[in-house]
């Protein structure tokens, strides 16, 4: 695993293992999630699946986005900007937090 593979640490729920396991599961791609891989062009995740990957961060971590969150995503285009728009997200004003 090279360094910017995501990896849970001691199965700790954090949002960058959160993330990974969710790729994981919705994407075709069989390996390591990497920070820099393209979400379309390298894990063939669509605009549809885009939303599927926001809810199950959400049920993975045990938190719920501000209504609007959304918005924070629309740029988003590696593992790396999904990770930093939750990051924006979930430290953003707004009722939010665990379920």
């Amino acid at each position: 695993m090279s360094s910017s593979s995501l990896a849970t640490a001691n199965g700790a729920a954090t949002l960058e293992s959160s993330v990974a396991v969710v790729l994981a599961k919705l994407s075709a791609f069989h390996g390591p999630i990497e920070r820099d891989m393209r979400l379309r062009e390298d894990l063939a995740i669509d605009s549809l699946q885009n939303v599927e990957v926001l809810a199950m961060v959400e049920r993975e971590l045990g938190v719920r986005l501000a209504p609007g969150a959304e918005r924070d995503f629309a740029g988003v285009e590696t593992v790396a900007d999904l990770i930093a728009a939750f990051e924006r997200a979930l430290a953003g004003p707004g009722p939010r937090g665990r379920r």
